[in-house]
């Protein structure tokens, strides 16, 4: 388990305020070969979650799978960024790398749009 406190400085040549904010992790070990992940991070300033993760992993001596879902909750219209929640599939083999898949498919889920690549 880690916690964190940030403090930025405010930058006006940059257009940036003071921040603060909290973030925290955490890691359970289920069985010698599963682990279960979470973290946050939390505005202090705006009373807000910034982010928050869960994560699913099975590794032993030959490779490791993961899958974590995380949430951003970060709005700001002006930069036209709105909140998100992608799926991470990991997997690595010891000695020879690894493959990541993000999707940001929920986005399609929660919505009356249809998926990229789909029939109607």
């Amino acid at each position: 388990m880690a916690a964190t406190y940030t403090y930025s400085f405010a930058d006006p040549e940059f257009g940036t305020r003071a921040e603060q904010d909290v973030s925290a992790l955490f890691g359970l070990r289920l069985t010698d070969r599963w682990s279960l992940l979470g973290g946050m991070r939390y505005d202090l300033d705006e009373s807000q979650f910034i982010t928050d993760t869960m994560s699913i992993r099975y590794q032993d001596d030959c490779f490791m799978l993961s899958v974590s879902y995380d949430e951003y909750h970060i709005r700001d219209e002006a930069r036209d960024i709105e909140p998100d929640q992608t799926v991470m599939f990991r997997l690595e083999y010891k000695h020879l790398g690894g493959f990541n898949y993000k999707s940001n498919v929920l986005d399609y889920v929660n919505s009356d749009q249809q998926a990229p690549g789909t029939a109607p």
